[in-house]
């Protein structure tokens, strides 16, 4: 019987439940790993130079450790000891002398205490059966004090890192001044001048399977060292991969402990930077241009014709294929991984001969794309991407229309502010060239949206893109 139909058969077991659930996550690297390919290739090979330096980890002080229980949101859950926030905000003198001695004792030791590796996991229903245990997303809560300590290691991990230019330029997530819509600007400027060549191109959007839950530990450690981390700071950090364990809560039922082989912790303030070092070699081993935001991956080639892209960017995706293998990592082969073909108005896509393979799994192909929240088409006019988006601002028109005679005019402005005015202005950086037809469908529902809900308030209206992209390439090239 598969876990999904304990879970069925089970339901009526809350007990039950959360510890199959729990089993589930602490698991799920190794099924995959069973299933996956093997090869000979060792990871190792596509490193690079290793980097000679190495990092110091120096010891924190009262004021570092003061900023950041400042800095803590009352709102966050509570972590197995049960600790709330507020009480740390509400005496940082009383806990700033103690988390000091604690944390640097760990340093000088390269030992990181067991009392805070312990996860609560909350599991986060995504879509498709409730009963598929793959529908769901672990989410780690650890402790304010491990949140505390993972930031001030985070902050010279990253200090470290960008001293050495270690990280990829075409990483954007979890960085400093780096954000999701500046991948998306960077891949339409990429698409843009392919074009205005004439050359015609395929992006492969990568859709990593379970990506943060199977990292390797011991890969993970290896390519830390290689990058410079050694001495305490690697020690601390492989005392802070190992020997994890985790539960799973669900209302008031809690699971058994389940220690924790492989993966870094979702939720935790480290486990994103340590998976983007776990990838960090990825845009390197082919002359595919690569945009990273965490596991969101995106894998351009463009050339001539299509017959020299079929035989160059099918050659380029092999190497990928066994970069992923050689370092453990699954795809998602059907349905979510796949690829597109962006040509000029002047050419026609050869439907029946083109074709993409990775390994013996062959790719599927799309005319649309979704890319980090935005919809990317194969003929960048944007209109997938505004149909949609108008369809979800009219409900929210619809929302304010009904809720407007209950509520004062600041309600209101928030109303609009958090569920339209956020919504109309993401990625707009991406799409907002598109044709005036389309971007005026949203003029109107932004019209509509405030003349129905807050009078005589002045609307900052779209802007101009092209300022847009100009200041972002003043700003971060």
């Amino acid at each position: 019987m598969t876990t999904n139909e304990q879970i069925k058969t089970i339901s009526e077991n809350p007990k039950e439940v959360v510890n199959a659930m729990n089993s589930h996550f602490a698991t799920v690297a190794e099924k995959l790993s069973e299933q996956r390919l093997k090869t000979d290739d060792k990871f190792n090979k596509y490193l690079g130079d290793e980097n000679k330096a190495s990092m110091f980890l120096k010891n924190i002080d009262l004021d570092e450790i003061t900023k950041e229980i400042a800095n803590l949101d009352t709102k966050k859950a509570m972590g197995h000891d049960e600790i709330p926030p507020k009480i740390i905000k509400w005496a940082p003198h009383l806990f700033s002398p103690i988390l000091k001695n604690i944390y640097n004792k760990c340093i000088d030791l390269g030992y990181y205490p067991d009392g805070m590796k312990i996860a609560k996991v909350t599991p986060i229903y995504k879509k498709g059966d409730r009963n598929d245990l793959n529908n769901y997303r672990p989410i780690s809560v650890l402790t304010q004090f491990n949140q505390i300590f993972e930031r001030l290691l985070s902050k010279r991990l990253l200090s470290f890192f960008e001293k050495f230019n270690i990280i990829t330029k075409k990483q954007f997530g979890f960085l400093k001044k780096h954000c999701t819509e500046h991948a998306i600007l960077d891949l339409k400027e990429y698409i843009i001048s392919r074009l205005e060549k004439n050359e015609v191109m395929a992006i492969l959007f990568l859709d990593l399977q379970k990506a943060f839950d199977t990292v390797s530990h011991d890969l993970l450690l290896k390519k830390l060292y290689h990058y410079g981390i050694r001495g305490n700071a690697f020690k601390l950090l492989s005392s802070y991969l190992t020997g994890r364990k985790q539960y799973t809560k669900i209302g008031n039922f809690l699971s058994v402990l389940a220690f924790i082989l492989w993966g870094v912790p979702q939720g935790s303030v480290l486990g994103p930077l340590l998976f983007i070092i776990f990838i960090n070699d990825l845009p390197n081993i082919s002359k595919l241009l690569a945009w990273l935001f965490a596991d969101d991956t995106a894998l351009a080639l463009s050339a001539k014709n299509f017959q020299d892209l079929e035989v160059s960017f099918n050659i380029e995706v092999n190497k990928v294929h066994h970069w992923l293998l050689a370092n453990g990592l699954s795809v998602h082969y059907k349905d979510k991984t796949q690829y597109m073909l962006i040509h000029g108005s002047k050419l026609s896509v050869p439907n029946d001969t083109f074709s993409i393979s990775m390994g013996r799994f062959e790719i599927e192909k799309t005319d649309t794309y979704k890319y980090l929240g935005i919809l990317f088409d194969n003929k960048l006019n944007w209109h997938a991407q505004i149909d949609k988006m108008c369809s979800k601002l009219s409900s929210v028109c619809g929302v304010i229309s009904k809720v407007r005679h209950y509520l004062d005019k600041k309600s209101l402005l928030l109303i609009y502010n958090s569920l339209f005015d956020s919504r109309l202005r993401y990625g707009i950086l991406g799409w907002g060239t598109a044709s005036e037809q389309y971007i005026s469908k949203l003029r109107v529902l932004q019209n509509r949206a405030v003349s129905c809900a807050i009078y005589n308030f002045r609307i900052v209206p779209i802007p101009h893109v092209t300022l847009l992209c100009r200041t972002w390439r003043s700003t971060y090239r």
